[in-house]
């Protein structure tokens, strides 16, 4: 895997302060489109221990934007739906996300579109929808 996809001295937004990100290379996609590996390294509630399909959960919503191939300065998305079709749990701390986005930009609409893996395959596949506004 790779290092962190984040300095440490990085102020991360939100729940991505819980997160562990390694990017990778996505399989057969054009040069700069990458996937994550995630790890959380905070549990959802103290002195529990993550439930497998939290983690999943968790990385699904990475999915959002996934493999965007324009400046993400120059605009903002929100999700306002989520669907994960899920095969199974995944199998130890890592989870991959790879897929990939398409935007109509003049319409304020985007899809994405993500499978969710762990080092054993595939367990489930996530989509979302965004609103998109440029900045």
């Amino acid at each position: 895997m790779t290092p962190n996809a984040y300095p440490p001295d990085y102020d991360r937004p939100g729940f991505l302060r819980a997160v562990e990100m390694r990017r990778f290379q996505a399989p057969l996609a054009p040069e700069g489109v990458f996937g994550w590996w995630l790890h959380t390294t905070l549990s959802l509630v103290d002195d529990e221990p993550m439930p497998a399909m939290s983690r999943l959960m968790i990385a699904a919503d990475m999915a959002n934007t996934i493999g965007v191939m324009i400046d993400p300065t120059a605009y903002t998305t929100i999700n306002p739906d989520m669907s994960v079709h899920v095969l199974r749990a995944p199998v130890g701390e890592w989870v991959a996300v790879v897929g990939n986005t398409r935007f109509n930009l003049g319409a304020g609409l985007g899809v994405s579109q993500a499978q969710l893996a762990d080092r054993e395959g595939i367990c489930a596949l996530a989509s979302t929808s965004q609103l998109v506004q440029l900045r």
